[in-house]
């Protein structure tokens, strides 16, 4: 794996596997459909609202796990070639933010740094 976008991915999915039924109760609660702006992300992905996913309308966290899965793929297949490695790394955390919220959970990380979600997974990939 000499692909930072592949490693990078791969370290997403991985913690996505991580999150357990009652991680995924707190995602469902703590979900803002509002939480992040998407227009910036728009200009680069237009085809955004298809990767978005409500954890609410999920009955089970292993359906939403796998669903989320197959999106995280597809997006990386779609856009690892067309994006920049930083601007798709900031892509994937906004568009598939329920990770980034366990993440907050379980990691001991320095939050009163906005980026610093982005850099675990981006320091995760290059430390691989």
């Amino acid at each position: 794996m000499s692909n930072f976008f592949e490693k990078y991915i791969n370290g997403f999915i991985e913690t996505l596997d991580q999150i357990d039924a009652a991680d995924f109760q707190r995602i469902q609660h703590d979900f803002d459909p509002n939480q992040f702006p998407y227009d910036w992300v728009v200009e680069r992905v237009s085809d955004v609202k298809d990767y978005l996913l409500n954890p609410r309308d999920f009955s089970d966290v292993e359906t939403f796990k796998s669903t989320m899965r197959a999106k995280i793929k597809h997006f990386y297949a779609c856009y690892s070639s067309k994006i920049p490695f930083f601007l798709f790394t900031s892509f994937v955390l906004a568009i598939f933010n329920s990770v980034g919220q366990y993440v907050k959970y379980h990691c001991d990380l320095d939050f009163t740094n906005p980026d610093a979600v982005t850099i675990f997974f981006r320091e995760k990939a290059l430390n691989d």
